[in-house]
């Protein structure tokens, strides 16, 4: 058998244009070679199609892989042992009807050829399904093509809805129009329910019942922020599929945010991060780049550490109107209000809501491992004999030889055996196959568990880093208003001590990046009253130097370093003499600013608990606490 990626060079290669596939005979006019359209064509896609030999799957694998495909295509499964799918390919064509193609796929030889054939985690079987969208992003990121799974009939319908979904809006980012298969009319009503998570169920002016669709409306947005129950909406009804059209109720993005001002507090939709740059959409049509600069003051500081697609934050408006919308996000304080952000239908609710930043929990997750089982040879459990069938009542007495009955009663024997041979049989395989349909389950189960066990954690992390986040805008702000006096008189400095705070929180954002700063915070501290004099009658050692020493005593990277030498700052000269101490417990301890000279500068500091007094600036001969 050729290898895979043998097959996808054949199926890539520009001369590949299926001719390479057995042909079919025309038998097979119901078969995935109909999907094929001849180059330069658009073909309305097909109904249900049946996938019955793995030389289809092949022209299904090529076909999908085909750069010049025009329609989303839904593969659904068969699994393994059934006749039809839990996911009802029927109520799918049906709900896109021309917008995707939709194909049913058997759990065997097929599939395993597909299987083959197709980028990793791109494959579907089992009794899965999922949609192919025209964009080949999805061979490199199989999560643009997620995979739906259906275990039973309730997977099933709701398998089949999200796979609905999904094909509605990669048909919509496709640029596919809704069929116009009899003509529409105007209509206009009352939205009565909002169906999570993409249908609203409008009561028209005349009575009737419509649906507007989500995902050709707006496919990136949740249904429940784009409509409300109350809402009056507008567009055009197919009489036919009573879908109602409201896109002409949508407002365009500009206007949308055409309020905005310099310094106003704005909602944002993270669409996509890097560690450089973060695009955030204040409408779904205005995205908007924030350099790593606008977010955080230390280059070390990646982008991805701080946000996550599809979160909504809190930015500031640095520039607008005829300049265009410029964002920051590192001096928003987490008490301001944010304005609603703007509706994206006349009349609709805002499309973002404030994100909830929720206090830091200190938990403990256990996250179990699945262990793979492979299934070896099942002892088969003791036979066990059944009852033994009721003697059959005898004959009637007929004038027949001894021989004759004897042999009557040898078959009679003999079939008594071969019946309780057969129970046997019937018991062992029953005892084979029971463990692994045991194990089938386990595994399913399992599986759910584990999906929904990364769910939290993703929804954990989310949370993380937001909170980060928040803390990292607070402390950005607070230095630049502590500064912004400064900065707006040259001439009045900050007072020594606000001034040397700034210079050490300064220093810890430039050597540690942010999730750094997690495991090496600031401690507390104090300076005493000696300290800043001390500081300042220092004339060989620079203050950037004693500033980071002071960071790494406060984080406690001082207590592992070999060249800070910290140790006790003892009462006297001796090796005996004990350490220090105040009335309130605390210890003092030196640490090394400058090594190998009688003159060598020391930094000296109390420590009680996780609490720092930075005492002075001393001689490496001064053992003045």
């Amino acid at each position: 058998m050729p290898s895979r990626n043998r097959h996808r060079e054949m199926r890539r290669s520009p001369a590949s244009d299926g001719a390479h596939h057995p042909q079919l005979d025309a038998s097979g006019g119901d078969s995935v070679r109909a999907l094929i359209a001849p180059s330069g064509t658009v073909p309305r896609p097909p109904g249900i199609r049946r996938i019955t030999t793995p030389d289809e799957a092949d022209a299904l694998a090529a076909h999908l892989l085909d750069r010049g495909r025009t329609h989303p295509v839904v593969v659904v499964s068969i699994p393994h042992g059934l006749t039809d799918p839990w996911i009802d390919a029927s109520a799918i064509t049906e709900a896109v009807k021309d917008l995707a193609e939709v194909v049913v796929l058997p759990t065997d030889a097929s599939s395993w050829r597909f299987s083959e054939l197709m980028p990793e985690m791109t494959e579907v079987y089992g009794g899965a399904g999922r949609v192919y969208p025209i964009d080949l992003a999805w061979t490199r990121n199989p999560y643009a093509s997620p995979l739906r799974f259906a275990y039973d009939a309730v997977d099933g319908a709701r398998s089949a809805d999200t796979l609905i979904s999904d094909a509605l809006r990669m048909a919509h980012d496709a640029g596919l129009v809704a069929p116009k298969s009899t003509p529409t009319v105007p209509a206009a009503g009352i939205v009565r329910r909002v169906l999570v998570p993409s249908r609203a169920i409008v009561e028209l002016d005349d009575g009737g019942i419509a649906t507007i669709w989500q995902e050709l409306t707006a496919p990136d947005v949740p249904v429940e922020d784009l409509l409300a129950t109350g809402m009056a909406v507008r567009g055009e009804l197919d009489p036919q599929s009573r879908r109602l059209d409201v896109t002409g109720m949508l407002l365009a993005g500009p206007a949308a945010v055409a309020h905005y001002r310099p310094d106003d507090v704005v909602l944002a939709k993270v669409r996509e991060v890097g560690p450089d740059v973060v695009h955030l959409a204040l409408h779904p049509d205005v995205v908007i780049a924030v350099p790593r600069d606008r977010v955080t003051g230390n280059p070390r500081d990646s982008l991805d550490d701080l946000f996550s697609v599809g979160e909504v934050v809190a930015a500031r408006v640095m520039r607008a109107g005829a300049d265009g919308l410029a964002l920051r996000l590192d001096d928003v304080d987490e008490d301001e209000e944010p304005l609603p952000a703007p509706a994206l239908l006349e009349g609709g609710p805002p499309w973002l809501v404030p994100p909830v930043v929720e206090a830091p929990v200190v938990e403990a997750v256990a996250v179990a491992v699945p262990v793979a089982v492979v299934p070896g040879p099942v002892a088969a459990a003791p036979p066990v004999s059944a009852p033994a069938p009721a003697p059959a009542p005898a004959p009637p007495s007929l004038p027949t030889s001894r021989g004759a009955v004897r042999e009557l009663s040898l078959t009679v024997d003999a079939a008594r055996a071969k019946v309780e041979r057969l129970e046997r049989d019937l018991f062992d395989a029953t005892a084979r196959i029971a463990p692994a349909d045991r194990e089938i389950a386990d595994l399913r189960r399992a599986v759910q568990e584990h999906r929904d066990e990364i769910q939290r954690l993703r929804g954990q992390v989310a949370r993380q880093k937001t909170q980060l986040r928040t803390r990292l805008q607070s402390a950005g702000k607070a230095k630049r208003s502590a500064a912004g006096p400064a900065e707006a008189a040259d001439s009045v400095p900050l007072e020594p001590e606000r001034q040397f705070r700034l210079d050490v929180y300064d220093a810890w954002l430039t050597r540690y990046s942010l999730p750094e700063r997690e495991e090496h915070p600031l401690a507390p501290y104090r300076l005493g009253p000696e300290f800043l004099a001390t500081l300042e009658a220092v004339k060989d050692v620079k203050r950037g130097k004693v500033v980071q020493v002071v960071v790494e005593v406060l984080t406690g990277l001082a207590d592992h370093l070999v060249g800070r030498d910290r140790h006790s700052l003892r009462t006297g000269r001796g090796g005996d003499d004990p350490q220090a101490q105040r009335e309130d417990g605390a210890l003092a301890w030196r640490v090394a600013l400058q090594r190998g000279t009688a003159s060598a500068r020391r930094l000296h500091y109390w420590q009680l608990g996780n609490r720092i007094e930075l005492s002075r600036v001393a001689l490496h001969d001064d053992m003045r606490s």
